[in-house]
């Protein structure tokens, strides 16, 4: 119920200084409307999630054009709830791009200058009208007016978007072979539930205007599209800038195409045919239930809440062992997981989320007992379906698609062969869990001459901290001494052996808690297996600190795994409403979620844009994301030619029924006749529309490049100046933090944090209230917000006090800080607060204390941190 927007058209409105007959008056024209329309735009918040989105159109012969084309130039962002496009006919490519009819210079001049806005701004795009028209399924009603605010349904005038996308990464299968290729069964069964979900929606949705209600029933029109391409591409090894890559996108849309306009027959005929056809067809068209069933839409937000997990699910990690996932948000931490040959490896994991608030959720349960709770479309990852043939070893499956029998990944830890190993159905022996983790430390695979040394002698003891990359030399050294021991010894102990002046000499080189494991070397014997299998009781006996000793119990507890390997599905079904959580994970698909191989996709038909970059989502949350690609690097957009990004748009287009939603991302350095050739190529490939947008050329962008060969974050020192006096000086990824209790008149409590720049500067404040009402914690968040904003576009905590301290309201009074006796406010306290902590304090010099003179019982201020009697002949002061 909320991510929509409207498409308009301004191409029937007065020009600007137009007559209004019988008013006296002259038309504002439609950049004026634009204005009007954007200001209500910006009152419109959809569920509290993101601003009302939009498209203006205007036909490229309105005498208004060169000022709508413009009107974006010298403030981006003034129009910011609109997408500008220009609508284009065929009759004004043809002039401008091969001089057919009658070209005038005002045509290629008006062409030109689209370009270089376009190159500018990002906008406005391109809208081909004729082409569009061309493929509307319903002209007797009417032409079609104008795509919705991405670009991909071009609708009559009340026509509503119904869209749904298949994530093609799931269509991706592991064969016998190891090769990857493309699921046809899977996808011919997901199109067809697919078809008949949008369906569904239609027939159960409330639409907000009767007119909408009419147009929608009308022509029934759907739009089942894809995304995750160059997800899909990447697992395949395949370069997005190939013909491989072309022909293989054109290839799957055919099928889609066609599987979703054979399903929608099938329903047609379902219902019988003069009731099952949408009730404005008429003859030639196809007898269908919808005049359209195919459109591919941008998907960058319903990708972030696919695949969730219940926020209860145990997350096995390195630092902490087995984690509740609602537990890891903004943490930061590492994860189990498989590679893409079923070995156990260990990834970084980052922005856990909060993606859906009491979404449905099925429960999966298992033969041994464990269960997992997460969303239908949750990908499972199996390692074969049993007496089956559909799914094949390796591939990922749905939650909804699973049947009792199917077997999935697990990951299992076991004592074998003197350390603990990690095994998956895939392997045989497994792979010993300290190698993995000394790998991991050192970010590296090991050389052939490393090894993995425990220092406290302890081989239970996999902690990072106790783990040491040794060359074999110099691990051999290390054991010389016991291995001549054990070797030479003819019965004698390690004291006979070696006398017992050297025998002491050697032991004190050994650290004091492999001494006090008591190792065999001291026992003048090889460990027994009960012996190995207590190790780590004596380590923990050994250790004399508590802390120290439930930390360490606590890590080997919950770092075990499974029980079994054999983790069977015994069944499937609805479990009830949750918060669902997912988190991202480098360089992998996956994650051991409650000892099962989970899935943890990029938008539309898009490539990666970079390999790590920032998103901001409409409500101004920045998220961040990373690609998942595995060993294979795929290039990014703007490492990809022009020609590239259309050639994959028209292949799309070619199967689908209503249009291609599609942004070239450009580099910093592309020039205007890039745009130029852009938009012309569009066209003579049958497009319907586009636009292009080039990294940096607004101050604002929805993605951000934040990897490390950004080129639009080389900035010269005149810039950085800019930005560190007039424009706003973002925090960096991770930040140090000063945590501050605040307690005012005995009534109220709350923690500020204050978040410092790499130079100790303030610039950020965050404020958790521990008790207080929605009033007082929604006022302590503005606060916080605005006070953040402030510092990080150069105000200082001694200004901000200035103008904040000795505000009054309730709760006030004593605060039990020597430093802010009393506070007339939470806000009071807040600004002294943060000039004590960042400034010299006296940014509130010259405010009333609150507190009355002790000597002479009158009024105090505040002067240099201390309180100060107002009266000059008392003359009492303390220190604050």
């Amino acid at each position: 119920k909320w991510g929509g927007g409207v498409g308009m058209n301004f191409s029937k409105l007065r020009p600007k200084g137009a007559e209004v007959k019988g008013t006296g008056n002259h038309a504002g024209g439609p950049v004026a409307f634009l204005k009007m329309y954007n200001a209500i735009g910006d009152c419109i918040t959809q569920s509290g999630k993101r601003n009302a989105a939009q498209m203006a159109i205007l036909n490229v012969y309105h005498a208004d054009i060169e000022e709508w084309i413009t009107c974006k130039q010298e403030d981006p962002d003034s129009l910011s709830t609109f997408n500008m496009s220009v609508e284009i006919p065929d009759q004004f490519m043809n002039l401008v791009t091969k001089g057919k009819g009658n070209s005038s210079d005002r045509d290629i001049e008006t062409f030109n200058k689209i370009t270089e806005a376009a190159w500018k701004t990002g906008d406005p795009g391109v809208y081909f009208v004729d082409r569009a028209e061309r493929d509307n399924p319903t002209p007797h009603l009417g032409p079609l007016v104008g795509p919705n605010p991405c670009g991909e349904v071009p609708n009559r005038d009340n026509e509503p978007c119904n869209l749904g996308s298949i994530n093609l990464l799931n269509m991706i299968m592991i064969k016998h072979d190891g090769s990857k290729g493309l699921n046809l069964k899977k996808l011919d069964e997901t199109v067809r539930l697919a078809v008949r979900y949008l369906n569904a929606v239609l027939d159960n949705n409330q639409f907000s205007h009767p007119d909408i209600t009419k147009a929608a029933y009308e022509t029934r029109k759907i739009g089942l599209g894809v995304m995750g391409w160059a997800d899909a591409l990447a697992t395949m090894n395949i370069h997005y800038d190939t013909n491989e890559a072309v022909g293989l996108g054109k290839l799957i849309m055919n099928i889609i195409q066609k599987t979703a306009h054979d399903e929608s027959e099938k329903m047609c005929e379902e219902i019988t045919e003069e009731e099952g056809m949408y009730p404005s067809w008429q003859e030639p068209a196809p007898k269908r239930r919808n005049a359209t069933v195919t459109c591919i839409a941008p998907t960058g937000t319903i990708s972030i809440l696919a695949n969730c997990l219940e926020g209860s699910t145990l997350v096995h990690t390195v630092e902490w062992g087995k984690q509740k996932i609602q537990s890891l948000v903004n943490k930061n931490y590492s994860v189990y997981c498989v590679d893409e040959s079923g070995k156990p490896t260990i990834k970084r994991a980052f922005d856990t989320k909060m993606t859906q608030k009491k979404a449905p959720v099925y429960k999966v349960q298992f033969d041994t007992g464990d269960f997992l709770i997460a969303t239908e479309d949750h990908p499972i990852l199996l390692v074969n379906r049993l007496g089956r043939q559909k799914h094949e070893i390796g591939e990922y499956v749905q939650v909804k698609d699973l049947v009792v029998g199917d077997r999935t990944m697990t990951l299992e830890r076991k004592w074998l062969d003197y350390d603990y190993v990690l095994s998956t159905p895939l392997i045989g022996k497994g792979i010993p869990e300290h190698r993995l983790l000394g790998e991991f430390k050192i970010g590296r695979k090991l050389k052939e001459d490393e090894v993995v040394h425990h220092k406290d002698g302890n081989h239970l003891n996999n902690s990072t901290d106790n783990l040491q990359i040794l060359t074999k030399s110099e691990h051999a050294q290390h054991h010389t001494q016991f291995t001549d021991f054990n070797l030479k010894r003819k019965g004698k102990t390690f004291n006979e052996f070696y006398g017992e002046d050297k025998a002491n000499e050697i032991k004190k080189n050994m650290s004091a808690s492999h001494i006090k494991n008591g190792g065999a070397w001291n026992k003048g014997r090889s460990w027994s297996k009960e012996e190995r299998e207590l190790i780590s009781i004596k380590t923990k006996e050994a250790m004399s600190r508590p802390e120290i000793y439930e930390k360490f119990l606590e890590a080997n507890r919950n770092r075990t795994f499974t029980k079994t390997s054999n983790h069977r599905v015994v069944s499937v079904e609805l479990y009830g409403y949750e918060d669902v959580y997912n988190l991202e994970v480098e360089d992998a698909h996956n994650f051991s979620a409650n000892g099962v191989i989970v899935h943890n996709c990029s938008s539309g038909i898009e490539p990666h844009y970079s390999l790590e970059w920032e998103r901001t989502m409409g409500d101004g949350t920045v998220l961040k994301e990373k690609a998942n690609t595995g060993d294979f690097v795929p290039k990014i957009a703007n490492e990809i030619g022009i020609e590239w990004h259309i050639k994959h748009q028209a292949a799309f287009q070619e199967h689908t029924d209503l249009a291609v939603s599609k942004t070239i991302n450009l580099s910093n350095d592309a020039t205007v006749e890039d745009v130029k050739k852009a938009y012309i190529m569009m066209w003579e490939l049958g497009c319907k529309g586009g636009t292009v947008f080039r990294d940096g050329c607004r101050d604002t962008q929805v993605l951000v490049d934040t990897s490390d060969n950004a080129t639009h974050n080389i900035v010269s020192p005149e810039a950085i100046k800019y930005l560190e006096t007039n424009g706003r000086k973002k925090m960096p990824t991770d930040v140090q933090t000063i945590r501050h209790k605040m307690k005012i008149g005995g009534e109220m409590e709350a923690y500020l944090f204050g978040g410092k720049y790499e130079d100790g500067k303030v610039g950020e404040l965050f404020i958790t209230a521990t008790k207080e009402g929605t009033t007082i914690a929604g006022l302590l968040d503005a606060i916080a917000i605005l006070t953040s904003i402030a510092l990080q576009r150069g105000e200082t905590p001694e200004a901000l006090a200035r103008k904040f301290a000795g505000t009054r309201f309730e709760p006030a009074g004593m605060t039990g800080n020597p430093n802010i006796p009393t506070a007339t406010s939470p806000v009071d306290y807040i600004f002294r607060w943060l000039d004590k902590e960042f400034s010299d304090g006296n940014g509130h010099d010259g405010v009333n204390s609150g507190l009355l003179c002790a000597e002479c019982n009158g009024p105090t201020k505040l002067v240099g941190g201390c309180v100060t009697c107002t009266d000059l002949e008392c003359a009492y002061s303390r220190c604050g």
